[in-house]
């Protein structure tokens, strides 16, 4: 009884650390844990844009006094994806424009 306890730990502890679903199982490095970037699929087109290639931006009073807003973009191409968002602490759900 005791070997089956510990073999069933150590079966449901190797699928715990081994797993790897980092996305919403659509996307092209969705298997790849250490893939650090932005992935955005617009149904048609997927976009993966690595962390080197990201810069963020902080606005303070984006929307007014003390509503700030974040902005996302690619450094080598700034014109062509940019995402702003005013959900700017941690966890946090808000709005965002997407362009």
């Amino acid at each position: 009884m005791n070997y089956l306890v510990k073999a069933s730990l150590l079966f449901f502890m190797s699928i715990l650390f081994l797993s790897c679903d980092n996305d919403d199982g659509m996307a092209d490095n969705q298997n790849q844990c250490n893939y650090e970037g932005l992935t955005f699929d617009d149904g048609s087109t997927q976009t993966l844009i690595p962390e080197a290639q990201l810069q963020t931006e902080l606005f303070p009073n984006n929307g007014g006094p003390g509503v700030a807003a974040v902005e996302v973009y690619e450094t080598s191409n700034p014109g062509n994806i940019w995402l702003l968002t005013d959900a700017v602490t941690l966890n946090a759900v808000g709005p965002g424009t997407l362009v």
